[in-house]
């Protein structure tokens, strides 16, 4: 039993918001766990915080997020960890919405016939995770106030707003960057998009953005669980369920075969 602690490319050398497409396309899959990771050990306060700076322009935040997701599914260990989401803008210097083809090709000055099939293995490494990407139509657009929106929802009880935002870019082939959008999207759970009209959020946008300066994080999806570990980019959901498994056996939290980990007020106790 344990409880919780009372609280008191060329091209690509020279773009950095790019590089992360063309390493990924260059690089070999990720090794599955087990391997040799170190892993700290843990507080007994719980829940851990697994911390990730994300873009609703970047494909891979929306994939690592859900296999992260998954991972912590198949464990049973979705009491044990709460995923905090920053804010972190690829291409802030967007003022005009484009397609994405044609935004791509001229960020890494190349055709848009030369950027389509690497935008389409992204499509294919979605699908392999049930995620519907449509490229074709996909609009480049400023991402501010659909962070803004992001903390705002997640502000008032509707923490799935950063889903709907990738879902409306990535499937729907929604501008995120246009007021009605976003309005829309507000609108769909209930709430309103009139903070908009105020400077409401934008300063803790900025914050995330400034942390993750301070952190040196240039790429995303970053992720930094309780404090310790690091992990970059859309790995393996295999490979992610190696790292919780392996935290939790570091802490004694992994339940024996045929038995879950339940929490309630009081702490969390295996079933």
């Amino acid at each position: 039993m344990f409880r919780r602690k009372e609280r008191g490319a060329a091209s690509s050398r020279t773009r950095p918001g790019v590089v992360f497409l063309e390493e990924w396309l260059l690089t070999k899959p990720q090794p599955v766990l087990p391997s040799p990771i170190p892993i700290p050990p843990f507080p007994e306060t719980l829940p851990m915080n697994i911390v990730v700076w994300s873009d609703i322009a970047c494909p891979f935040c929306y994939i690592a997020g859900t296999r992260v997701r998954r991972a912590l599914k198949a464990l049973h260990a979705e009491d044990l960890f709460t995923i905090e989401r920053k804010s972190y803008e690829l291409s802030p210097q967007i003022t005009v919405s484009e397609p994405c083809l044609s935004f791509y090709a001229k960020k890494m000055d190349v055709t848009e016939e030369d950027i389509a099939p690497g935008l389409r293995k992204i499509e294919r490494e979605a699908a392999r995770d049930g995620l519907v990407f449509h490229y074709d139509r996909a609009i480049a657009a400023n991402t501010f106030n659909a962070h803004r929106l992001v903390k705002y929802a997640a502000a008032h009880g509707v923490p799935d707003m950063l889903d709907r935002l990738f879902e409306a870019h990535f499937r729907d082939g929604l501008d995120v960057g246009s007021r009605d959008v976003l309005e829309e999207l507000a609108r769909r759970e209930g709430l309103s998009a009139d903070f908009l009209d105020t400077e409401q959020y934008a300063a803790e946008v900025r914050r995330d953005e400034e942390e993750a300066k301070k952190l040196g994080i240039r790429l995303v999806p970053h992720f930094i669980i309780d404090g310790k570990l690091t992990y970059k980019g859309a790995l393996s959901q295999d490979y992610m369920t190696g790292v919780f498994r392996n935290i939790m056996q570091k802490n004694n939290l992994l339940p024996p075969e045929g038995k879950g980990i339940t929490c309630g007020p009081d702490g969390c106790t295996l079933g």
